[in-house]
C-alpha cells in the first residue's frame, strides 16, 4: 500500500537527513578546533555510512566486480574532496552523494563506450529510497533478479537503454552516436523495456 508508506518513508528522510547534518556539524566543529585527527575521523563516518547505498546502486549497473570497487572509491574520493572543501550544503548531503555516484557512473560508462553494461532504473530521488540495513534480503533479491533480466537483452539493447535512461541521451543523439536511424533507437528502448518487464513479471 503506497499510501501506508509514505508517512514512513517520510519519517525515514527525515531521520536521514538529521543524520548527516549531526555528522557535518561534528566535522566542521572538529574544522574550527583545527583537530585534523577528528576531522579526518568525521569524514570517513559520513562518507562510511552511504557505502551501502553507493555498492547497491553500483551492483544493478556493473557487472564486472573489480570496476564496482573502482567506481565506488571513486566516489569516495570525489565525497572526500567535496568535504575536505566545505561541510555544510544548501541541499541534504544525500544529494551530493547521488550527485557524486551520478557523475562517476556516466564517466565510467564513457571510457567504456558501447562495452557497457546498463541499468534501466535512474537512482533514487530522496534519502528515503536509500538503503538503511545491509541484511536488506528483498533489496538484494531485486539486485539480482535485475542483473538476471539484463543478461536476457542484447549487448546493442543494453547499450541503446543505458544511453537513454542512464545518461539521459535524446533519440537524435544514440542515434548518431550507434549509426542507427531515430525509429529504430526507439523500437530498441520500446522492445528492451517490453522485455524486462516481461522478465521481472516471471512470463519469461
Amino acid at each position: 500500500d503506497d499510501e501506508s508508506t509514505e508517512p514512513e518513508a517520510d519519517e525515514l528522510a527525515r531521520e536521514r537527513e538529521r543524520a548527516d547534518r549531526r555528522q557535518l556539524g561534528e566535522l566542521a566543529a572538529a574544522r574550527e578546533r583545527e583537530n585534523q585527527a577528528a576531522e579526518r575521523d568525521a569524514i570517513a563516518r559520513l562518507i562510511g555510512s552511504y557505502d551501502d547505498y553507493v555498492g547497491r546502486v553500483v551492483r544493478v549497473r556493473v557487472f564486472d566486480e573489480n570496476d564496482r570497487e573502482d567506481i565506488a572509491q571513486g566516489v569516495r574520493l570525489r565525497l572526500v574532496r567535496t568535504l575536505l572543501r566545505q561541510s555544510s550544503f544548501d541541499v541534504p548531503f544525500f544529494a551530493v552523494v547521488r550527485r557524486s555516484l551520478n557523475n562517476e557512473l556516466v564517466d565510467y560508462f564513457r571510457r567504456h563506450g558501447r562495452n557497457r553494461e546498463d541499468a534501466t532504473d535512474e537512482l533514487p530521488a530522496t534519502a528515503a529510497d536509500a538503503p538503511r540495513d545491509p541484511a536488506e534480503r528483498m533489496d538484494a533479491l531485486g539486485d539480482l533478479l535485475l542483473r538476471d533480466a539484463l543478461a536476457h537483452l542484447s549487448q546493442r539493447d543494453r547499450d541503446v537503454l543505458g544511453a537513454k535512461l542512464l545518461l539521459g541521451l535524446s533519440g537524435p543523439e544514440i542515434a548518431r552516436q550507434f549509426g542507427m536511424s531515430e525509429s529504430n533507437v526507439n523500437v530498441r528502448v520500446h522492445r528492451a523495456l517490453r522485455m524486462l518487464r516481461r522478465i521481472l513479471r516471471g512470463d519469461v
